[in-house]
């Protein structure tokens, strides 16, 4: 079986570097390894790895959050955890195709960001989804507006 490698960033584009924008958006594309993976029981197994989490959905709206996340750089500016998130599966999702998962940034809150997500196969969508994310200090999410580039005036 081939090797299961983390989603590909296939492009980024944002408008301030260091700072999250309206319309800051990432695409990533991730092969279809992983469902294999999941949706088959390894040598010896009685049953498949990903039986109980649903990998036909759970793994296109793992990648919508990474995009999101992508997105706004979340990783390096610490904003990486899902505060919550809603999402339609349109189509069921393929084990032989690639999924493709655009993510644009749709709203600055006060203590969250939101992602609006698709994910692709190469021919339909296969989910939409919105993703809040948020940064945690003290178990709490943290206010954010430090992070946002300034707006431009009226």
């Amino acid at each position: 079986m081939p090797d299961v490698r983390p989603p590909r960033v296939l492009r980024i584009n944002r408008k301030v570097p260091g700072r999250i924008s309206l319309g800051d958006a990432a695409t990533l594309e991730d092969g279809p390894e992983l469902l294999q993976r999941l949706l088959r029981p390894e040598p010896g197994q009685a049953f498949a790895l990903g039986r109980g989490i649903h990998p036909m959905t759970t793994v296109p709206l793992g990648l919508a959050i990474e995009a999101a996340i992508t997105a706004i750089n979340g990783t390096v500016l610490d904003v990486a955890v899902l505060r919550y998130c809603s999402c339609s599966m349109e189509h069921f999702t393929s084990n032989r195709r690639p999924l493709r998962a655009v993510a644009r940034v749709a709203e600055l809150g006060a203590r969250h960001v939101e992602c609006a997500v698709e994910v692709w196969e190469p021919e339909r969508l296969i989910c939409t989804a919105r993703i809040g994310l948020c940064q945690v200090r003290g178990g709490r999410a943290a206010p954010l507006a430090a992070l946002y580039a300034p707006r431009p005036p009226p």
